[in-house]
C-alpha cells in the first residue's frame, strides 16, 4: 500500500513536468482557403513543401461535406494561452471556439464582438503574439493605415479593433499573417542572403509566398528581412492551387518528451519499490 501511494505522487509529479514540457513542442498550421476548407501542416518545414501546383497540406475539414462557412473569413488565429480559437468573418465578427476541434467542426461557435473589422478596420490578417501575449494585425490598401502593422496588448482590445500602437510598414497587398510557438531558422534576402535568423513571424504577401520574420520589429522594418520558405503563388497569388485565406500555428507535445516522461515514471517507481 504505500509502495502504491509512492508510486502515485512519483507519476503526479511527472506528469506536471510532462505538461509544462509539452509547451515547448513544434508548432501545427492551420490553413483554410478560399472554399472553406481547412489543411494541417505539420510545423514550417512541411508548408515550405508547398507550390504552387502541389498541396501538400492534409486535409482535416472539408468544406464540401462540412460546408463553406470559412470561405470569406479575414483571418482565424488562437490565444494560445487559453487555446480559443478566434475567427473574423468578412462582417469583420470576431467568433470564438473553446479549442481547435470545435473549430474545425463549426461546434459551439460564439460571436464575442460584431462588426469590429469592417470598414476602416478590416484586415488582411491577424495573429496572437506569443512574446506579448497580445495580438497584431496587418491593414489593406483601402483602410487608414494600409499595410501597417497594428498591435493590440491585450485580447480585450483586440476585441474593439483599436490598437495599442502601429508600426507604419507596407504589406497593403498581403493574405494572412501568424505567429508559430516554434521557431524554424532560414537565411534572409536580405545582405545578398547572408543574414541567418529564426523565424517565428509569418505572411503570406500578394504574390502568395510563405515568408518568415525574426520578430515584429524585424517585419516593420523592411521586407528584405524576410526568409523565403516557399516559391511565389504556393498559398496564394495570381495561379495558386488554392487561395489561403487564414491561418494559425499551435503547439504540440514532442513524442520525445513523452518518452522521457515516462522513462522518468518508470524509473522513479522501480527506486521507490526497491526501498520497501
Amino acid at each position: 500500500m504505500k509502495w502504491f501511494r509512492v508510486c502515485f505522487l512519483s507519476a503526479f509529479a511527472v506528469g506536471l513536468l510532462c505538461g509544462a514540457a509539452q509547451y515547448a513542442a513544434a508548432g501545427v498550421i492551420y490553413v483554410t482557403d478560399a472554399g472553406g476548407n481547412v489543411w494541417q501542416y505539420n510545423g514550417i518545414s512541411h508548408m515550405s513543401t508547398q507550390t504552387q501546383t502541389s498541396n501538400t497540406g492534409i486535409l482535416v475539414r472539408d468544406a464540401s461535406v462540412a460546408g463553406n462557412t470559412y470561405k470569406d473569413d479575414q483571418d482565424a488565429t488562437a490565444d494560445l494561452s487559453t487555446g480559443i480559437v478566434y475567427r473574423i468573418n468578412a462582417a469583420g465578427d470576431i467568433i470564438s471556439y473553446l479549442n481547435v476541434a470545435n473549430y474545425l467542426t463549426n461546434t459551439a461557435p460564439v460571436t464575442v464582438a460584431t462588426g469590429i473589422y469592417t470598414g476602416n478596420k478590416a484586415i488582411n490578417g491577424a495573429s496572437y503574439d506569443g512574446n506579448t501575449g497580445g495580438f497584431y494585425s496587418v491593414s489593406p490598401a483601402s483602410t487608414t493605415n494600409p499595410g501597417d502593422i497594428a498591435r493590440y496588448n491585450t485580447l480585450a482590445t483586440f476585441l474593439t479593433g483599436v490598437p495599442d500602437s502601429v508600426i507604419v510598414a507596407g504589406y497593403n497587398g498581403n493574405v494572412l499573417n501568424f505567429y508559430d510557438p516554434d521557431t524554424t531558422p532560414g537565411t534572409t534576402v536580405a545582405a545578398g542572403g547572408s543574414v541567418m535568423i529564426n523565424a517565428q513571424y509569418y505572411q503570406v504577401p500578394g504574390g502568395g509566398g510563405l515568408e518568415g520574420f525574426a520578430s515584429i520589429a524585424s517585419y516593420g522594418a523592411t521586407a528584405n528581412n524576410r526568409v523565403a520558405f516557399t516559391g511565389s503563388n504556393a498559398f496564394g497569388g495570381t495561379t495558386p492551387t488554392y487561395q489561403a485565406l487564414a491561418a494559425f500555428a499551435v503547439p504540440v507535445p514532442e513524442p520525445t518528451s513523452v518518452a522521457a516522461c515516462l522513462i522518468a515514471f518508470v524509473g522513479a517507481a522501480l527506486r521507490r519499490h526497491r526501498r520497501y
